[in-house]
């Protein structure tokens, strides 16, 4: 909160546990092992939340392991996304789900806004504070239209994260029309936050240029 105060920013946006990221986890939703480090996350979150405002909060859904199905997975998961989801509700909270770029995060299952959509018109869809988070590195990564993505999906998103690709540089780095991008999510009815999630490729300061 004193970082916070002192900067004279808000918290918009918050990952919940996603295991050792560092050493190349990414998420631990569908894990049925690690419900417990979950559980007790998310009352940390909730605290948070209460304490800062943020009502935005990313489950990383967990690599795919061999030593459950990939339906046990989901099953699991799907639970995890309920209780997370749960957990936020009384103070307005939604929970990111996130695609992630194929090759980079082990067995990550979902690569794509179809993918994330099948959960959540799938069996979570009577869950309704649950959201596609909309990162222009992962998606366009994966081959993802980003600009058709931004116009179907836009009216729908929470949260949406720039940055390039390749490269995950600066909006200008590689090669997405952002131009092109915003404007279809404008057109498509998104008011949400854009958040600068990029490496940049030169100092900080000289890579806001694109703002």
């Amino acid at each position: 909160m004193t970082a916070l105060k002192s900067a004279g920013v808000t918290l918009s946006a918050l990952n919940f546990y996603g295991g050792d990221i560092p050493g190349g986890e990414r998420g631990v939703a569908s894990h049925p092992d690690r419900q417990e480090e979950l559980a007790a996350n998310i009352s940390q979150m909730v605290e948070i939340a209460e304490r800062t405002g943020c009502r935005l909060f990313n489950l990383l859904y967990g690599q795919l392991d061999d030593c459950w199905s990939a339906e046990e997975q989901e099953a699991c998961a799907v639970e995890a996304i309920r209780s997370a989801a749960a957990a936020v509700a009384g103070f307005g909270g939604t929970v990111l789900i996130e695609p992630l770029t194929a090759g980079l995060n082990g067995r990550y299952p979902l690569l794509t806004a179809t993918d994330v959509l099948g959960l959540l018109d799938g069996p979570l869809k009577d869950v309704p504070n649950l959201s596609l988070l909309f990162d222009t590195f992962h998606l366009g990564s994966n081959g993802v239209d980003l600009v058709s993505a931004a116009a179907a999906l836009g009216a729908d998103l929470a949260h949406v994260q720039l940055a390039d690709t390749p490269g995950r540089g600066e909006p200008g780095s590689g090669a997405v029309d952002f131009a092109a991008v915003l404007d279809a999510l404008k057109s498509a009815g998104y008011s949400g936050v854009v958040a600068a999630e990029y490496k940049p490729t030169v100092d900080t300061a000289s890579s806001l240029g694109w703002l």
